[in-house]
């Protein structure tokens, strides 16, 4: 089980499962209506809510392998129609990248108004409720404000619990226990490399090229005191983040020297994949894969 989370990378992830879908004939749990779990036309027209049995294209006498579509995580559900040994994998991207990457992508300023002012997004974390209000939560602006901890099924919408710390490490700590890996993606080739070691799966099962990256007015914006406030904004991204960041990068302190090989052996092949046409694609990947798949010290 694959969370699919917006403007953090997850359609290259996303590419890569499907690709083990067809390798491996496993039986892939889709959403009932489009490609969301949730009600959606388009990306400014959307309900955002949790997952439903209902949403899903479910039938309680088959056994599914896979499920990797955009949805609003709720434990329950996934329970109710996933296996009990399913392997579930999150992922997550440094908080401030992902708010300018979602204020491009669902063109907030034109919604708010800021086209003319020099830096929209500086100029909204000034003040941020000069324009929002919590009706916009469950609405495709609902993505500004703890965009990635909402997917995780995280009540944003609740004024009781949205900054209590308490109740965010709390809810961190059920993250913590039901997802089994979590991808960073500042840290997503190494990521990838542990996430084939966990699955048993072949190098050539992780070879990727970068879906869906875009270039956006706002990329570079990297102003400390709108940092600083961003972070008081969506103090539950940050927890997150920090929480997965800090535990993925122990974990890789904690490999050995073929790791740091393989890692090394794995960039050299993006790098070397990125270079191929679109139509010569698969015939690299595999020219690539039967190259360095004998290096690999594990399988």
């Amino acid at each position: 089980m694959f969370l699919k989370v917006h403007k953090c990378g997850s359609s290259t992830v996303t590419k890569i499962l499907q690709q083990a879908t067809r390798k491996y004939k496993l039986r892939p749990l889709h959403p009932k209506h489009n490609s969301f779990f949730y009600p959606w036309t388009s990306r400014t027209d959307m309900i955002r809510r949790k997952i439903t049995v209902s949403d899903a294209n479910y039938n309680p006498n088959i056994t599914y392998d896979i499920i990797f579509n955009h949805m609003f995580f709720y434990s329950k559900v996934i329970e109710t129609m996933m296996p009990n040994d399913t392997f579930y994998i999150g992922i997550v991207r440094e908080p401030f990248s992902q708010f300018k990457s979602a204020f491009s992508y669902y063109h907030i300023a034109e919604i708010f108004n800021m086209k003319n002012f020099t830096n929209p997004i500086v100029k909204f974390m000034e003040n941020p409720y000069k324009y929002w209000t919590d009706d916009y939560v469950t609405s495709h602006v609902g993505f500004l404000r703890n965009g990635m901890m909402y997917e995780y099924g995280f009540p944003d919408d609740r004024t009781d619990l949205r900054n209590n710390d308490r109740f965010i490490a709390e809810y961190i700590g059920f993250l913590e226990q039901k997802f089994d890996f979590v991808i960073v993606l500042e840290m997503f080739d190494e990521s990838l490399v542990l996430l084939r070691r966990l699955l048993c799966w072949d190098m050539d099962d992780i070879l990727y090229a970068v879906r869906n990256k875009r270039e956006y007015e706002y990329k570079n914006v990297n102003d400390e005191i709108t940092m600083k406030k961003h972070g008081m904004w969506s103090k539950a991204d940050y927890q997150l983040y920090n929480h997965f960041f800090t535990k993925l990068r122990n974990t890789v302190l904690l490999q050995g020297s073929d790791f740091y090989r393989e890692v090394s052996l794995f960039r050299r092949a993006i790098a070397a994949l990125s270079k191929c046409k679109l139509e010569h694609f698969k015939d690299c990947k595999k020219e690539l894969s039967s190259k360095v798949s004998g290096i690999y010290s594990h399988s």
